[in-house]
């Protein structure tokens, strides 16, 4: 509303000067040699110029000043405008984003001749609801950030359990609906899964903390483990087994720093670990640590190396009476172990193509006199045994293009143990799949997948009897 009205000011400012040198100029002019007369009237003319020039000259000064004013004015107004635009910005930041993704899928499994293995499996062709996860993402000032991500799901519905007798029953949840107006309706009940809950300080780009559950900075797949960003719909081997905790309870410190087209980034962990529970209940912290290096460009390139130390130690808590009539309390050691996960990682985006290629290495140690018993999957030689110390590797690739709208990849995983688990002491897993990028946040993913199982004392070839094929199409999208 102002600017006109400066405008206006301004131009005002301007005419009235040049209208005082229009008077002049139509003012009479004297001819050459012309005496001029001191006669009342010249004498009054000249005074009327002289005070009409002072007065001019009063009136251009005023008019600076009032000029100045308005800029000030308008200088200030601006301030007030961006100042009012960073405020909003802010009060944006400030506002609970929610955002997340999702997908569905169907399945068909080939089950191995193995009838152990066989019972693991859903033969038919099935639909299931794979994930559905929700972001919660605030700032709640701007050097902290606050981020919760939940998965709602359908478990434990539908879940096997293998009863003392062999026999095979599935979990059901339906109950009735005691809040529905229908009294005759009933309900499947699901869970909620916590998948990570952290406050970040993010105050400077090489230095922050978190604090809180997160997913354990271990290798490619843990951390960006929505279905929309990864290739193939499985996750590698060594995820399913338990290597890594998926999850950790405790405190991380993390960082990154420019060099030209490189990010040279690292992480520091420490947490709960491996525990009976949520609580470290053994004394037993985890830490562990990851470092990598990411170029930026036509050429996407990431190279990173991970290691995670796990102490576990479990203790046998019992009450009972005293010899004086009171109750006595102990504390036993029972089982105490220590393990060791380190990996290298490498990804490789050009243009279409994408290369993701992991190796990890897993032991297990135990302390003598403090071991657990035997799985039940064990070698017959091994049950009701105590477990032994084991080295486990974990190789996995994939190479996928993009063309137009179709991205196809290959994939290759190989499992070696020592000693062996159950019969396995090694597993190939080729596969092949397909995406469809139906829009950008929507993919339609198709695969297939056939774990090889191998033993090194198999005369009877028993362990290629547990292998399976496993077909499966996924629908995943972002929102």
């Amino acid at each position: 509303m102002r600017r006109p009205f400066l405008c206006f000011a301004l131009a005002t400012l301007g005419w009235l000067p040049a209208r005082a040198v229009q008077a002049q100029a139509e003012a009479p002019a004297m001819t050459a040699g012309e005496i001029p007369s001191a006669s009342p009237v010249a004498e009054q003319s000249a005074l009327t110029v002289e005070s009409l020039q002072a007065e001019l000259q009063e009136m251009q000064a005023r008019h600076r000043q009032q000029i100045e004013g308005l800029r000030a004015d308008l200088a200030r107004q601006e301030e007030e405008a961006a100042s009012e635009h960073e405020r909003e910005a802010m009060q944006r930041e400030h506002l609970l984003r929610i955002y997340g993704f999702a997908d569905v899928g169907a399945m068909r499994t080939i089950a191995p001749e193995e009838p152990m293995m066989a019972s693991q499996f859903t033969t038919p062709l099935t639909f299931y609801l794979g994930r559905l996860n929700l972001y919660y993402d605030v700032r709640p000032d701007p050097d902290f950030r606050f981020l919760a991500e939940t998965r709602l799901s359908l478990y434990p519905s539908g879940t096997s359990q293998v009863s003392n007798t062999g026999q095979i029953t599935r979990t059901s949840t339906l109950v009735s609906d005691v809040s529905s107006p229908n009294p005759t309706a009933s309900v499947s009940w699901g869970s909620i899964i916590l998948e990570r809950a952290v406050l970040d300080w993010t105050r400077y780009p090489f230095l922050s903390v978190r604090a809180g559950f997160f997913l354990t900075p271990f290798g490619i797949f843990n951390v960006d483990h929505g279905s929309p960003t990864l290739v193939t719909v499985s996750l590698p081997i060594y995820i399913g087994q338990g290597w890594i905790p998926e999850r950790q309870l405790g405190l991380q410190i993390f960082g990154s720093h420019p060099v030209q087209r490189w990010e040279l980034g690292y992480t520091a962990t420490v947490s709960n670990g491996r525990s009976d529970g949520v609580l470290d209940l053994g004394d037993s912290k985890a830490f562990g640590g990851r470092l990598f290096a990411r170029r930026q460009g036509q050429l996407g390139l990431l190279i990173g190396a991970s290691a995670l130390y796990q102490p576990y130690r479990r203790n046998r808590e019992q009450f009972g009476p005293g010899a004086d009539g009171g109750i006595t309390y102990s504390n036993t050691r029972v089982v105490e172990r220590t393990m060791l996960t380190l990996g290298n990682d490498i990804s490789i985006d050009y243009r279409g193509l994408r290369v993701r290629s992991e190796l990890v290495y897993f032991q297990t140690e135990y302390t003598p006199g403090l071991r657990e018993a035997a799985l039940q999957d064990a070698p017959p030689q091994g049950r009701g045994g105590l477990a032994p110390d084991s080295r486990q590797f974990n190789w996995s690739i994939i190479v996928a293009y993009r063309w137009w709208k179709l991205e196809p990849y290959l994939r290759s995983e190989v499992f070696m143990t020592s000693p062996s688990q159950g019969l396995i002491t090694r597993v190939w897993s080729p596969g092949a799949g397909l995406n469809l990028y139906i829009r950008p946040s929507v993919i339609l993913k198709a695969s297939w997948t056939q774990p090889r199982f191998y033993a090194d004392d198999d005369p009877e070839d028993l362990a290629s009897q547990q292998n399976f094929h496993s077909f499966v199409g996924l629908l995943t999208w972002a929102f």
